[in-house]
């Protein structure tokens, strides 16, 4: 993270989620006195090629889990085998936590359930962060 900028990706279908997610890390990320740019992928297929290209870049990735077509688990195994660094920096969204586990069950991932409430939601982020800094940071 260069200038204290934080960059996120969310990939979510539903416009509403894209809203409240986008707020809820404008408001933590404001909180903590860091600025933030957040891109939003709406395609599963614009999220592989972005994160295949572009990947390094982010430091958080939230990906929804229950997509039309392409689904966050799918995205989830691209992104683990093209660029494993990133996996520690996904949060998967969802309202079916125990089918996400079922799909990935060797997997160690952050969910975020749904519905979620802005606590629940900065204990994820923070902990993608604690993976992302080091201590002190």
């Amino acid at each position: 993270m260069i200038n204290n900028t934080i960059k996120v990706l969310i990939l979510d279908d539903d416009k509403t989620m894209q809203r409240v997610v986008s707020a809820f890390l404008t408001r933590y990320f404001k909180e903590k006195n860091l600025k933030i740019t957040i891109e939003i992928c709406e395609s599963s297929i614009d999220c592989v090629f972005e994160l295949h290209d572009h990947g390094n870049r982010f430091d958080i990735i939230l990906l929804d889990y229950l997509l039309p077509t392409v689904d966050g688990v799918a995205v989830f195994t691209s992104v683990l085998y093209s660029h494993p660094n990133l996996v520690n920096r996904i949060i998967f969204v969802t309202s079916s936590p125990d089918e996400l586990h079922a799909d990935l069950p060797d997997s160690d991932i952050t969910i975020l359930t749904k519905p979620f409430e802005y606590e629940g939601f900065c204990n994820r982020v923070s902990t993608i962060l604690s993976k992302r800094m080091p201590a002190g940071n």
